[in-house]
């Protein structure tokens, strides 16, 4: 049996790292004033779920900085690749109000479910 040892990505490293997100807290925050969305369009609908008459729900786990840019994204529940892929695409696209907390704005991590229905 042969195993592939190495660098097997077949790519070059970035010679740029990104700095880190800012650290979240690990526990729940209560906050004076919850996120909202400033800029941005919901997810399209994805023409072969269009097709083939499938629905869905996506939940996803955001992440924001102090100034409403999403930081991280994470999909907490599928309705499979092609919605998946949707509400990536739209939530990196997306511009948040960031929550308030004894009057400064804070970074946030939250759940923001997505709802692809046919009418």
């Amino acid at each position: 049996m042969a195993v592939a040892t190495g660098n097997t990505i077949l790519k070059v490293a970035d010679s740029v790292v990104a700095p880190a997100p800012p650290i979240l807290p690990a526990a729940p925050v209560f906050v004076d004033q919850a996120p909202k969305i400033l800029a941005g369009d919901p997810p399209e609908y994805p023409a072969s779920a269009l097709d083939q008459g499938l629905e869905g729900t996506v939940v996803a786990l955001i992440a924001i900085d102090t100034n409403g840019n999403v930081t991280d994204i994470k999909i907490e529940k599928s309705a499979g690749l092609d919605f998946d892929g949707a509400v990536l695409k739209a939530a990196r696209q997306t511009r948040f109000q960031p929550p308030v907390r004894n009057g400064r704005k804070v970074p946030a991590r939250f759940r923001r479910p997505y709802e692809f229905g046919l009418e």
